[in-house]
């Protein structure tokens, strides 16, 4: 019977090195990744990808994007479009350079205004499902944080 424990002990923390290197694996390949939620279907057209790119480029020329700034690729998140009335999929744009990216992130949040069609858009870093998941679990004590420090003032 104790070799069979070990066993599955040794089993399940092979499992859990292997998920920790997967999910590493899948963060490392969304690092230039940028996701944009709020752009209205189908106002991209059929090329996605240059349509997301003359966006960003006009909303950011002036804010430090480099001479070589390109997005490789831009996509919606590949589900059943949704029921009208419902928000739209998000888009998901891999930027060529890193810099281009943390660039549009920190513009995105310095100027939350912007708008396609009327329609406000917000923009964030894309992360595997685990590192949302973690991430929604702290915003609760960041935000306790935040109400700590303004109860404090």
């Amino acid at each position: 019977m104790k070799p069979l424990k070990k066993a599955a002990r040794n089993a399940a923390k092979s499992i859990d090195v292997l998920f920790a290197k997967t999910d590493d694996l899948e963060n490392r390949s969304r690092r230039n990744n940028i996701r944009l939620v709020g752009i209205p279907e189908k106002s991209e057209g059929t090329n996605p990808t240059d349509y997301i790119e003359k966006w960003l480029a006009e909303k950011f020329k002036d804010k430090g994007l480099s001479p070589l700034y390109a997005i490789e690729r831009a996509h919606r998140v590949p589900t059943r479009p949704l029921p009208p009335g419902r928000p739209p999929r998000p888009i998901i744009v891999k930027v060529l350079h890193y810099k281009d990216r943390d660039i549009i992130l920190k513009q995105a949040r310095d100027h939350p205004d912007l708008l396609v069609n009327g329609s406000k858009i917000s923009l964030f870093p894309d992360y595997s499902a685990e590192v949302q998941r973690r991430r929604a679990r702290f915003l609760d004590v960041r935000r306790s944080s935040v109400d700590y420090k303004f109860s404090m003032q």
